[in-house]
């Protein structure tokens, strides 16, 4: 990006089978994405020296299918917010990707 700003880019990739159809794939992405989302702007306001309140409610649940199924159907979803602060504080600040905090 530039010399005071940069981008956290973050992809997940799952396995959705184990939904009956499009719809409840749909749903279960959206509900992903609505997750994921919450946590890059998280990380976006920790980077850029905010804090930030604990959450009152539990994080949505996600399906609760079986792991192994025969036909896997893959779904890959990019994702990613722009950071006022450049990498090497924000990385400092959130810390190594899934990365222990010390």
């Amino acid at each position: 990006m530039t010399a005071k700003t940069s981008r956290l880019e973050y992809s997940f990739l799952y396995d959705n089978s184990m939904l009956t159809d499009d719809a409840a794939r749909n749903i279960e992405i959206a509900t992903r994405k609505m997750r994921f989302t919450g946590f890059l702007k998280t990380m976006k306001t920790l980077s850029e020296g905010g804090k930030v309140e604990k959450p009152t409610a539990p994080p949505p649940v996600l399906s609760t299918a079986p792991w192994l199924v025969p036909e896997p159907h893959y779904v890959t979803v990019p994702m990613s917010v722009d950071v006022n602060a450049p990498a090497d504080k924000v990385w400092a600040r959130i810390g190594k990707y899934c990365g222990q905090r010390r």
